[in-house]
């Protein structure tokens, strides 16, 4: 199987090509106000030896992370399902971190901690072993303080990317890479037109107020 993979959940965007779970092709832009999401499929596409006819997969990262990075990748992958029909995953970017830290012997009390905005996080707790991972409380919207708390509690936090709000915090981007291995052995197909962003906060909608009425202008005044 080879499936190409998309990763814009963190400012290090990447796209690789992963044959029989193992990395083909990696392409990567450090600097996300230069993203060119086609120019980077083919830079791994090329990298890879492969072709567009050759891809059997598409798999996504869907955050928490980039809102607009996320979305960018998510209208590539549902433009290449629909011209191509190819079959596609999505997948948490905290997935993607966890597994990328297994690989790298980070095993422990690990939390995955996101910049959330407004002086908060989107994070995640987890056991990880060499070979399992137990959730130990669910992804959820945490202040600084609460982040604070858990490293006093020997949590190892993890990012994927520097914050000066948080000392000693490993950085750990998810990965195009690492997202297309966990996708060779997905088994949860989905249509690309139902790919979502993880997005935990409520949908807010301030109505606007209704337009004010200009008076009219009596053409007798401008005489």
């Amino acid at each position: 199987m080879t499936v190409l993979a998309i990763e814009f959940s963190s400012p290090y965007r990447t796209v690789a090509v992963v044959e029989n779970g193992k990395v083909a092709g990696y392409a990567s832009e450090s600097n996300p106000n230069k993203t060119d999401t086609l120019a980077l499929i083919n830079a791994a596409l090329d990298n890879a030896g492969s072709y567009r006819k050759d891809i059997n997969r598409l798999a996504v990262g869907l955050g928490p992370g980039s809102y607009m990075g996320v979305r960018m990748s998510i209208a590539a992958v549902q433009g290449w399902q629909l011209m191509r029909q190819t079959e596609c995953v999505g997948i948490s970017s905290i997935q993607c971190i966890l597994k990328k830290a297994q690989r790298n012997n980070m095993c422990g009390k690990l939390c995955i901690v996101i910049d959330a905005q407004r002086n908060e996080f989107y994070a995640a707790c987890f056991s990880v072993g060499e070979s399992h991972t137990e959730c130990v409380e669910k992804i959820g919207i945490r202040s600084i303080a609460n982040i604070q708390e858990l490293q006093s509690q020997d949590w190892r936090l993890i990012g994927i990317e520097e914050d000066s709000r948080i000392n000693n915090l490993t950085v750990l981007p998810p990965d195009a890479g690492t997202l297309g291995i966990i996708a060779s052995a997905s088994r949860e197909i989905m249509p690309a037109e139902t790919l979502s962003p993880i997005y935990l906060r409520k949908t807010e909608f301030i109505k606007a107020p209704p337009p004010r009425k200009i008076p009219e202008i009596n053409n007798n005044t401008l005489k």
